[in-house]
């Protein structure tokens, strides 16, 4: 696929210069709002958890985080879709960001309404309130 891949050290190198470009790319490709969205979250692990002391890579970066299954070291990938699939809105945090702020702001800096089906944990009885008075009902799925 890729002719002459960059090492590792110089592919770390290259990433804050694609930054820009990958936002840029994320914004003409996002999905139309259509008034329906799926909302989750998932956690990326950047190393086992024995491994945490020895990483160096993320050392600045990645936080120790929850997600429902173990604690992991890493970051947080949220997401909103649309009912065709496309990409409404994504937010990669630390992993020790809570979803329920991650997706908050997803929501009101994209100015959604209609409904929103999300998992339990991402909504709050005063989020649920504010995102209601904004427009959005959210609907929640165990």
């Amino acid at each position: 696929m890729f002719r002459n891949p960059p090492c590792y050290e110089r592919f770390v190198q290259l990433i804050p210069s694609l930054f820009l470009p990958l936002i840029v790319m994320l914004h003409y490709l996002s999905g139309k709002r259509t008034g329906i969205y799926y909302a989750d979250s998932t956690h990326f692990a950047v190393c086992k958890n024995i491994r945490i002391n020895s990483n160096r890579t993320f050392n600045n970066l990645a936080k120790m985080g929850r997600s429902s299954v173990d604690w992991f070291f890493g970051f947080k990938l949220h997401m909103i879709i649309n009912d065709k699939g496309e990409i409404i809105a994504v937010k990669i945090t630390k992993g020790n960001v809570d979803d329920r702020i991650a997706f908050e702001a997803m929501v009101i800096k994209k100015g959604l309404k209609g409904k929103c089906y999300d998992d339990k944990e991402f909504i709050s009885e005063k989020m649920f309130t504010k995102l209601y008075k904004q427009g959005l009902i959210v609907k929640v799925k165990n």
